[in-house]
């Protein structure tokens, strides 16, 4: 580590924008490379990334999987997020498009904790809909409910640009849990 720190501290600026633009294949946008603080910004950034993306539905299912699962009936988007480990950002999201487009898989009640979070319910209607995915992973096929006919999907999961610059392969993909 202590001499990976000299041969950076030795270097310009520029070498050390050329020898990251080598490293990651192009992947960081020109704006980074304006100044050593956005480099930085940058490279935690990726760091942070985990190198893949799940394909369409499976936060869905995830989100579904935790509020059937879950021992309380009772839950919020912290104990969804304990149970499956993704970030409360993504859960607040996911739930907020199903309140948007009027999917009525959990039902937002009144009262609120007393940190302020929301606490939800899942419906019928969210059971239902977590079985039909559950069926549709066991059968090996992709969890978009609007196509008539389903496709074939060998993984739920896929390596994005900065997986690949990591060296992610396709047995480094998590494997979901049903």
């Amino acid at each position: 580590m202590r001499k990976m720190t000299e041969e950076i501290a030795n270097m310009t600026f520029e070498e050390l924008c050329a020898c990251v633009k080598s490293q990651y294949n192009n992947i960081l946008p020109e704006s980074a490379y304006e100044s050593p603080e956005s480099l930085s910004e940058a490279l935690k950034d990726i760091e942070k990334d985990k190198g893949y993306r799940n394909r369409y539905n499976v936060t869905a299912f995830m989100i579904l999987q935790a509020c059937v699962r879950m021992q309380q009936r009772i839950f919020t988007v912290a104990d969804i997020a304990d149970y499956t480990g993704l970030s409360k950002h993504t859960i607040s999201e996911c739930i907020r498009r199903w309140i948007k487009y009027d999917f009525r898989y959990l039902t937002r009640l009144q009262k609120r904790i007393k940190a302020g979070a929301y606490k939800y319910k899942i419906r019928k209607h969210g059971i239902e809909t977590y079985i039909a995915l559950k069926k549709r992973i066991r059968r090996g096929f992709d969890l978009n409910q609007m196509q008539r006919t389903p496709r074939r999907i060998d993984c739920y999961f896929y390596i994005n640009d900065i997986g690949k610059a990591k060296g992610l392969t396709e047995a480094d993909l998590p494997q979901i849990v049903i």
